[in-house]
């Protein structure tokens, strides 16, 4: 149940609405503050506000209705262009651009300081009193802090223009993407520290078991562990996971597998059927790998004819390179999960290196085909990689890329001189390996 409440919240903070939402919530809550405070304490605030003392009913809601209009037409052009702006950049680095601009805090802070602004002049709009009544005097407090809002909102819209400006450039977005995709590896190195155990550690290894089907079909995104290690240890099974998340899974499909000998299979499939959660699309959330491909596919873009930027593919390769050293210098969780007396109760599919250099080089190196500068650049990271790798799957894995990326040049690199950078690369990575 907490690892699910994790996932939601982490969904929630993620979300395009919650952040301006909250702003509006909090913009409605201010106005009924401030209009109350105009109304109790008028005489001492417009002490503070000397140059309101001549500001009349009929000039402040000019002023407000003035200040909601403006705000709400700059606020739909700006955005409108933006979006024509994302689409044409989208074409080129993805539609996964979208998704990463609308996660981006500045557009969600522009964005729920216009809506706050405009929520704001309305309702103390709407609150203005009667002129006709001598208890009523003009919110002088209220217009002051929305017009304090309309010269905050102009500039950040100022600032939001630049941050999209250089945002949307492709080095930056792919550093964004790298970036976000390195704390996911810290984490789980960070997970097999505290657990002291590798996925290597499969005591009492078991392959048939009950099989529990899936009740939906779709992507798999979160799986809370917490609740199926209980699960098991009530039961007094243990449970096998045939699929991780990022994996999609159609309905009716083996999701997992009961140890024989449980006696309450229903109840332990129904318990496993609710702890994962589907979805329509693949998120980062708990699948490290989609974070790699979603910078594998803005180097595939770059190298399709139709936009043939070859420098866009390099600098993917060297943050590709930049994670895979995160993964050779820590440690991948362990895929046994114990509960507190140390009894295996869950097993899930474990994440491997060998799988993450298949994410990172196998498509690229796929399309780089005649390509030699990105060639050489695959086989430069080879051995940077190789001169990092220490344990025998990861040298493992560095050479099985290393032969596949020896083929692919020796058909597609026709000139000598190409094919002698390439074989210096390769005569590199091999004495990295012999070390």
């Amino acid at each position: 149940m907490k690892a699910k409440l994790n996932y939601l919240v982490h969904r929630l903070r993620e979300s395009f609405w919650f952040l301006p939402a909250l702003m509006t919530i909090a913009a409605a809550a201010l106005s009924v503050l401030m209009l109350r405070l105009d109304r109790e304490l008028h005489l001492s605030i417009t002490g503070l506000l000397p140059w309101s003392h001549g500001l009349g009913f009929v000039n402040a809601r000019l002023i407000m209705s003035t200040i909601a209009g403006s705000i709400i037409t700059v606020a739909s052009l700006v955005f409108s262009m933006t979006l024509v702006a994302l689409t044409l950049a989208s074409g080129q680095l993805g539609p996964r651009l979208l998704s990463l601009f609308m996660r981006d805090r500045m557009t969600q802070l522009v964005l729920g300081t216009f809506v706050a602004t405009f929520v704001f002049s309305l309702l103390v709009l709407s609150g203005l009193g009667d002129p006709s009544d001598p208890g009523e005097v003009p919110p002088r407090a209220s217009i002051f802090v929305a017009l304090v809002l309309t010269l905050v909102s102009f500039g950040l819209l100022i600032a939001f223009i630049h941050h999209l400006a250089t945002s949307l450039h492709a080095d930056n977005v792919v550093a964004r993407m790298a970036s976000a995709l390195t704390q996911q590896i810290e984490k789980l190195s960070g997970a097999a520290a505290r657990s002291g155990e590798t996925g290597s550690q499969l005591d009492n290894p078991w392959v048939d078991g009950q099989v529990v089907e899936s009740a939906q079909g779709g992507y798999l995104q979160t799986i809370d562990v917490d609740a199926l290690v209980a699960l098991a240890e009530a039961q007094d099974t243990e449970i096998k996971l045939l699929y991780r998340a990022g994996n999609f899974v159609c309905s009716g499909e083996a999701i997992a597998l009961v140890r024989d000998g449980c006696d309450a299979l229903e109840p332990v499939a129904s318990g496993v059927r609710s702890a994962i959660v589907f979805g329509p699309k693949r998120t980062h959330a708990e699948d490290p790998e989609f974070a790699f491909q979603a910078i594998v596919e803005i180097a595939l873009r770059a190298l399709s004819p139709g936009i043939n930027d070859p420098y866009t593919a390099l600098t993917c390769i060297d943050w590709l390179a930049e994670a895979l050293t995160r993964v050779l210098n820590g440690s991948l969780p362990d895929c046994v999960h114990r509960d507190e007396q140390g009894r295996a109760r869950l097993r899930a599919v474990p994440l491997s290196v060998d799988g993450f250099f298949n994410t990172a080089f196998n498509e690229i190196r796929q399309s780089a085909r005649g390509n030699v500068a990105v060639l050489i650049r695959l086989a430069e990271t080879l051995a940077r990689l190789a001169n990092i790798a220490g344990s025998a799957e990861q040298k493992e894995a560095i050479q099985r890329h290393a032969d596949m990326l020896a083929r692919a040049c020796e058909r597609s690199v026709e000139e000598a001189l190409d094919k002698q950078d390439v074989q210096d690369r390769f005569d590199d990575i091999k004495a990295a390996l012999a070390t």
